[in-house]
């Protein structure tokens, strides 16, 4: 199919695209590279992973982008969340791969954190006075569900999901995605 006919068949009311080659600096610059880590991978929705990848409670899936790491789990109440792949004591990430847990923990220092995020142990607490469990919670990502993917955004702001989704969910309706696996 021709480009100029590729965006009418998408989308009649977006007319046709201009066709540009794209420079192939920006494929491969760190400048380009350092511009997309700060401007458009936290400020964007992806897919992280599917929902049957997580099926069980304390199911995980590490997903890594650029120098971010995820880690996208079920709760105990079968919800879905993404966590920043970090210790918040000293930044050492909690879990690669995936696999299934009942809590995160920290190899370094043993730090801990439910399902849920909420901090369960701190080694030597007495060593860190003045700190409130609110202080301690997991930091999150945002997490959107569409069609059984598992879409998540670093950053607060921006298109809240539905409307980032809107112009392609209709159109992507009819193949059911959901009923979809990954082999």
């Amino acid at each position: 199919m021709k480009q100029e006919k590729l965006a009418t068949v998408v989308n009649p009311e977006w007319g046709k695209l201009p066709f540009e080659r794209i420079d192939v600096a920006r494929y491969i610059s760190p400048e380009h590279v350092a511009l997309e880590r700060e401007c458009l991978w936290p400020n964007t929705w992806q897919v992280a992973c599917r929902e049957e990848e997580i099926p069980n409670v304390g199911d995980y899936f590490e997903y890594e982008i650029a120098d971010q790491s995820l880690l996208v789990t079920r709760t105990p109440s079968g919800a879905i969340k993404a966590y920043f792949n970090a210790c918040l004591h000293r930044g050492t990430q909690l879990a690669k791969g995936c696999g299934n847990v009942t809590q995160f923990m920290c190899p370094f220092h043993n730090w801990r954190w439910s399902l849920d995020g909420d901090n369960r142990h701190i080694l030597d607490k007495a060593d860190f006075p003045g700190l409130k469990p609110e202080d301690l919670k997991l930091p999150e990502a945002q997490v959107g569900l569409w069609g059984g993917f598992v879409f998540v955004k670093l950053t607060e702001g921006g298109p809240d999901f539905e409307e980032y989704l809107k112009p392609v969910a209709d159109g992507l309706a009819p193949y059911e995605l959901r009923d979809y696996r990954i082999r």
